[in-house]
């Protein structure tokens, strides 16, 4: 679902929207399961679809404006610990047991940090890499929100 926001962010500047066909392409989404997702940011009002022979998708927001928060929750729903891991029901209001309360406080570190980084956010990771960023490095975000640190993923092993 991210690649397909990704790609919408992408595209956000031509005229056209981006056909199902060529998303899936460029994403590696099966065609399959490419509607489901598309639909998903439709109902969330993150993306548009627009009908016809020169129809396709497109985000419906500039790409600073939209947020991982956002788009992880339009798949998945809201991140939360629903029923408490130790006994599978719930918490009692106001006293949550120690483990639901530390994934409590891990699921806002969550959605603070999802909700700090916007697409646009995203396309301009690719250029740092290559221009020598680091991991851990400060990285610009749009807006007035605090730098984030990159994280790169060590496929070396």
């Amino acid at each position: 679902m991210l690649q397909a926001a990704v790609a919408l962010a992408q595209s956000s500047r031509r005229s056209t929207p981006v056909k199902l066909a060529e998303l899936a392409a460029r994403t590696g989404i099966p065609r399959a399961y490419a509607p489901q997702v598309l639909g998903d940011l439709t109902r969330a009002s993150l993306a548009t679809s627009v009908l016809g022979a020169h129809g396709g998708y497109r985000l419906s927001r500039d790409p600073s404006l939209v947020n991982l928060l956002e788009i992880v929750e339009a798949v998945e729903g809201e991140l939360g610990v629903e029923h408490c891991p130790l006994s599978d029901e719930p918490c009692p209001p106001g006293r949550l047991c120690p483990v639901h309360e530390t994934l409590d406080r891990a699921r806002l570190g969550l959605r603070e940090r999802l909700a700090a980084l916007s697409l646009a956010d995203l396309l301009v990771l690719p250029s740092l890499v290559e221009s020598g960023h680091r991991a851990g490095d400060p990285v610009p975000v749009s807006g007035d929100r605090p730098a984030c640190r990159l994280a790169i993923a060590d496929e070396s092993g």
